[in-house]
């Protein structure tokens, strides 16, 4: 299943596996996991969360492809602003 929605910043695809639910976003490598479509989109959120300022901090030292990911992140929040 792919959840797309206006309101939502990233296409986001929910799959369930061994009992998990995983809510992955492919455009930037992240997934989230849980017992429930809820708590795997909240630890997705997280996920996001932490990549967001780890890239933030580290963005003298990127490569091509995180450099990619954080221009990407940067613009799915100008957006939503």
């Amino acid at each position: 299943m792919v959840v797309s929605a206006s309101s939502c910043p990233f296409e986001v695809s929910i799959r369930s596996e061994e009992g998990q639910i995983i809510a992955a976003v492919e455009a930037i490598n992240e997934f989230g996991f849980g017992g429930s479509f809820a708590e795997a989109v909240r630890d997705l959120q997280r996920a996001i969360v932490e990549l967001y300022f780890r890239l933030d901090e580290e963005q003298h030292r990127l490569g091509p492809d995180l450099q990619t990911v954080w221009q990407r992140l940067g613009e799915t929040l100008r957006r939503l602003h």
